[in-house]
């Protein structure tokens, strides 16, 4: 028996004794359990070709029930044997076995759409990167639906993880633009600052070209030959007489013979006694 979960829906002509009428063939193999047919009327083909597995098995059992159908023991107690299985379990045994069949269908549906091939084929390959080719085979339909699940759940978590880490550097980014901001506006007010004192520097740099500059004082003296007028009760820095005392023939202190005579006219720092 294959090792998967089959079910087929075919209209076609089963009565020898009546061939030119149709009927509608369900055809169900379960793994480990049995391989039964249930013919129906040909009515039943557009109902049934498109539902999900477990509707077709019960509607088809549900007919056989209805109309009382005989047939022989091999056939019925194949039948039987599907039904019990999976009509008549209980629990999570009914639950698993439905999720099993269900699963198959869904399998089956999208093997007939290309982008759904496409798509399955890529799902076996994550898969596979996952959890390795043999695993990913040995598994049943309820075990990889499960482990699905657990790639999707971390998936969903790394993503979750990968938008937390985003938003924390999209913050980080705006903290470092405002800090630049702010570090812009100090510069700038800094390069104002060292405008204003070298505006001030240069300003200074004139005055002092003017006070260097010949004529200050209106006799053709420059600022550095200026001096100021000295008092005549200032010290002689020579001979320590006041300056009064100096005269053409030098400073005239004291008695003759014994004059100072000193001809120096160098004022004392410091002003006179």
């Amino acid at each position: 028996m294959s090792d998967s979960i089959l079910v087929r829906v075919t209209l076609d002509s089963y009565d020898l004794v009546h061939p030119s009428e149709k009927q509608t063939q369900v055809y169900v193999q379960i793994p480990e359990v049995a391989r039964a047919s249930w013919l129906l009327d040909a009515d039943f083909y557009a109902v049934l070709k498109n539902e999900p597995w477990p509707h077709v098995i019960d509607s088809a059992h549900a007919e056989y029930e209805r109309r009382g159908v005989v047939s022989d023991s091999t056939s019925e107690a194949a039948r039987k044997a599907i039904v019990d299985w999976l009509l008549l379990s209980e629990g999570a045994d009914y639950d698993a076995r439905f999720d099993a069949v269900q699963a198959a269908w869904e399998a089956d549906q999208a093997r007939q759409h290309p982008v759904a091939r496409k798509l399955l084929a890529r799902v076996a390959e994550l898969e596979a990167a996952a959890y390795g080719d043999a695993t990913v085979r040995l598994l049943n339909p309820i075990e990889q639906i499960r482990h699905l699940h657990s790639c999707v759940a971390a998936q969903m978590a790394r993503a979750n993880t990968l938008d937390r880490l985003c938003r924390e550097k999209r913050a980080r980014v705006a903290e470092l633009e405002s800090e630049r901001h702010s570090t812009n506006e100090s510069l700038s007010a800094a390069a104002e600052a060292l405008r204003v004192q070298r505006d001030r520097i240069a300003e200074l740099e004139r005055l002092l070209a003017d006070y260097t500059e010949p004529d200050v004082d209106g006799a053709g003296r420059t600022y550095e030959s200026y001096q100021p007028p000295v008092s005549l009760s200032t010290d002689c820095a020579n001979c320590g007489h006041t300056l009064n005392w100096h005269g053409q023939s030098g400073c005239s202190a004291g008695s003759a013979p014994a004059r100072c005579g000193c001809r120096d006219f160098a004022p004392k720092q410091g002003g006179g006694r």
